[in-house]
């Protein structure tokens, strides 16, 4: 995969460019905590994927593999102390990707917010990097969210 990736601060990101955001990650948290977490929202169920699909969107097979491996991999190969993944729909087929699952109970009648509310204590002890189940990234890009000194910061790409 070949992305043109850009970090930059919130304040900048939302006037200039909010309708290319694509990664959240608080920065000040992570430099004040000895654990930093990954977190991959995928509670829903991806209905805008066809009528047919019956896995959740994380779970579709890109080059091999399921679209989650790939960001479970970025996120491992950055050494964060673990991967979080929030569940809902089929859970029982995403929860393993993960070092620990967060269970959304009420996913069919929520969003991806709600759904990263009910990790709100964990979140709240741990600096943290937030994904999307459904998108592509590279480590290089996490890296960059890392790197960067902003309190908080979103990655996205002009390539969307």
């Amino acid at each position: 995969m070949n992305t043109s990736n850009t970090v930059q601060s919130v304040e900048f990101c939302w006037t200039v460019r909010h309708t290319s955001l694509r990664f959240c990650r608080e920065n000040f948290l992570m430099s004040q905590q000895n654990e930093n977490i990954g977190l991959i929202l995928a509670a829903g169920r991806g209905r805008r994927m066809g009528k047919d699909s019956k896995l959740p969107k994380c779970l579709n097979n890109v080059k091999g593999r399921a679209l989650i491996e790939y960001q479970v991999s970025a996120l491992r190969a950055i050494n964060l102390s673990s991967v979080v993944v929030i569940t809902g729909y089929q859970r029982h087929l995403v929860a393993p990707f993960g070092d620990l699952e967060v269970f959304n109970d009420e996913w069919q009648d929520t969003n991806m917010v709600y759904s990263l509310l009910k990790a709100s204590s964990i979140v709240d002890k741990s600096g943290f990097i937030v994904s999307y189940g459904d998108i592509f990234y590279e480590q290089s890009a996490l890296q960059g969210l890392l790197d960067c000194r902003n309190d908080i910061s979103i990655l996205y790409s002009d390539n969307w």
